[in-house]
């Protein structure tokens, strides 16, 4: 399957969803504090967020299509209830910063409880963590906590969203977390440009389960592992999707790895997966380290690490680690990087390393 052919509707959906941007209308609904089972109209949009916005258990807000929700400075939703957000192809749902604010970002949506949400036809963009270590949980735009907590996105676009440093050691994931056996289900949605100081540019995911299905994680930065996805002892796995232009920015000579996908300890199964032109200083394309993986008819291709294991690296330095490769193609990737820095690297399509420490490259 060439996979630039099943995005079709998915672009022309994105294009959709900058093409209708315009500035808010004149009359606004100001929402804050605990909210009862509730629906919010075109009528009343756009829907201002000026302080945390609270869906306690057992209530349900739904979002028609058309809605503008914009969050000022510092606000966010913490839904321990029901989200519907459910907007058409042609009349989308938008999570907003405010624009005319001093500092735009707002931060974001947080999901725990145990309940199942949804959101579909939305964009979600300009959310960020909080830069006050005394109220950041050092994630981004989204986060799915805690078991039975679940969250289907479906035909939304997920963009510029950020996580700043934080004194949270376990934080990173620009536009999506999930955490302690939350539940992630994204089926044809775009991740770009979005940018974490710590792992998980786009994605991160700690002891969460995670699936996507006919998406596309473009252009996604970190300091930290994993520019498209960061994975500890998580469930993954990827079918009919796309990681393009990621990158894990660590040094040379750092130990940061996998530019569009880091897992350590975890189980990811990837079935017709296209990883191109993604950047780290180990695995350009995938950081493995530990657990198990599956590739099948997947595309490693023009992938860059400045050290060892251009498309793939992996390690099981400490814990034993399985990976099966069927059918899969790996085409112009580097290991070592370009000149001047002129880093030797082993590994051009896969480097291997042993507990032993040798490496099989």
């Amino acid at each position: 399957m060439d996979l630039r052919w099943g995005y079709i509707p998915l672009m022309r959906f994105v294009a959709i969803v900058w093409l209708t941007m315009s500035s808010y209308s004149l009359a606004s609904t100001p929402v804050s504090g605990t909210i009862e089972t509730s629906t919010w109209s075109t009528a009343n949009s756009p829907y201002i967020i000026s302080d945390t916005l609270h869906i306690p258990p057992g209530a349900t807000l739904t979002i028609e299509p058309g809605v503008d929700v914009i969050g000022t400075s510092n606000a966010s939703m913490i839904v321990d209830g029901t989200l519907i957000a459910t907007g058409t192809e042609i009349d989308s749902i938008r999570f907003l910063p405010d624009s005319n604010a001093g500092n735009p970002e707002w931060h974001g949506i947080r999901f725990s409880g145990g309940n199942s949400s949804l959101i579909a036809y939305a964009r979600i963009s300009g959310a960020a963590s909080s830069t006050d270590p005394d109220y950041s949980d050092g994630h981004g735009a989204v986060v799915v906590n805690g078991f039975g907590t679940e969250l289907r996105l479906e035909h939304s676009v997920l963009t510029d969203n950020t996580v700043y440093p934080s004194v949270v050691m376990s934080g990173g994931g620009g536009a999506l977390s999930v955490t302690d056996g939350g539940n992630l289900k994204l089926t044809s949605c775009v991740i770009a440009r979005n940018t974490s100081a710590q792992s998980g540019g786009g994605i991160y995911a700690n002891d969460g389960i995670l699936t996507l299905d006919s998406c596309r994680v473009i252009s996604n930065t970190s300091q930290g592992h994993g520019g498209g996805l960061y994975s500890y002892q998580s469930d993954i796995t990827f079918t009919n999707s796309e990681f393009i232009g990621n990158e894990a920015t660590g040094s040379t000579g750092s130990a940061i790895g996998g530019g569009a996908i880091h897992t350590d300890q975890s189980t990811l199964a990837m079935l017709n997966v296209g990883i191109s032109g993604n950047e780290a200083p180990f695995g350009g394309g995938v950081d493995f380290r530990a657990g198990s993986a599956e590739f099948i008819e997947c595309q490693f291709m023009g992938n860059l690490a400045a050290n060892n294991g251009g498309a793939l690296f992996a390690s099981e330095l400490y814990y034993p680690s399985h990976i099966r490769l069927v059918d899969c193609v790996f085409e112009d990737n580097i290991a070592g990087s370009t000149p001047p820095a002129e880093n030797v690297g082993y590994g051009g399509a896969i480097s291997a390393v042993g507990r032993s420490g040798n490496g099989d490259e």
